[in-house]
């Protein structure tokens, strides 16, 4: 663009702003009360978009808090079973123990009989 064309566009454009100044000012004016109603938009979702934030933080924390107290439920569960457990295997080890006690009395007995039957 040549400068005695942007100088002709320039003069064109002045004498269109002086024609329709009250339209020209009416659209500033318009402008302004979008860009208004576009902020408060903005701030209005923002606070939304926290509150949103807020509300699955809480949910979430609640269901953590509410998770780790069925894992403490289920540990202590699981930690008294396993004492019983514990308990039952002495148990069972106790009873293999008198029964092995009792099988090598058996036998002495049947050995010192069959002893006593040959020296008869």
């Amino acid at each position: 663009m040549t400068e005695e064309k942007a100088i002709e566009i320039m003069k064109d454009w002045i004498v269109f702003q002086k024609a329709h100044k009250e339209k020209i000012n009416k659209a500033d004016e318009l402008i302004e009360i979008q860009e208004t109603i576009l902020k408060a938009l903005e701030q209005k979702d923002k606070e939304l978009a926290e509150e949103r934030i807020k509300y699955i933080s809480s949910n979430l924390n609640n269901t953590i808090k509410q998770k780790q107290k069925e894992d403490e439920q289920l540990n202590a569960l699981n930690e008294g079973w396993k004492i019983e457990l514990e308990q039952k295997d002495k148990e069972i080890q106790e009873l293999k123990e008198d029964n092995q006690h009792q099988w090598d009395e058996r036998c002495k007995l049947t050995f010192e009989l069959e002893k006593q039957e040959k020296e008869m």
